[in-house]
C-alpha cells in the first residue's frame, strides 16, 4: 500500500489550528501494540505512519508535546493541538530523526 501512495501528504488537527504537509512517502505503517501505546489511546493499539522528522514541514500552529517513560525505560514525546487535543505526532528515544503520524489525519495532496 505505501508504494500507491503520492509523495506529497498532508494533514491538520480537527480545529485546523495545525496544518502540516510531510514531503516524502511513509518509511514504514504498523499498529504498536506496547503499553504505553495502550494508555496513550485508550486502546489496544496505536497506528502509526512513520517518517523521517527532516520531511515534516508544519504551516500553522504549534504542537504542544507531553513526554512519557515506557516499560523500556526510553521516553517518548507525543505531539498534540493545545486548542482542540487532537493527537498527531509521537517521536521516541529509541528512533532519533523519525516521527510518527496518526495515519488517519493524513490526506494525499
Amino acid at each position: 500500500m505505501i508504494e500507491e501512495m503520492e509523495s506529497d501528504i498532508a494533514g491538520r488537527c480537527a480545529c485546523g489550528e495545525i496544518e502540516y504537509h510531510v514531503i516524502s512517502k511513509p518509511l514504514a505503517m504498523f499498529n504498536c501494540h506496547c503499553g504505553d501505546c495502550q494508555k496513550a489511546s485508550g486502546g489496544t493499539f496505536v497506528s502509526v505512519a512513520l517518517f523521517n522528522e527532516k520531511d515534516l514541514i508544519i504551516h500553522s500552529g504549534y504542537p504542544r508535546y507531553f513526554r512519557s517513560y515506557g516499560e523500556t525505560g526510553r521516553w517518548t514525546d507525543r505531539g498534540f493541538c493545545q486548542n482542540c487535543g487532537t493527537p498527531l505526532f509521537a517521536k521516541g528515544e529509541i528512533a532519533p530523526g523519525l516521527i510518527s503520524i496518526k495515519p488517519g489525519m493524513l490526506i494525499c495532496i
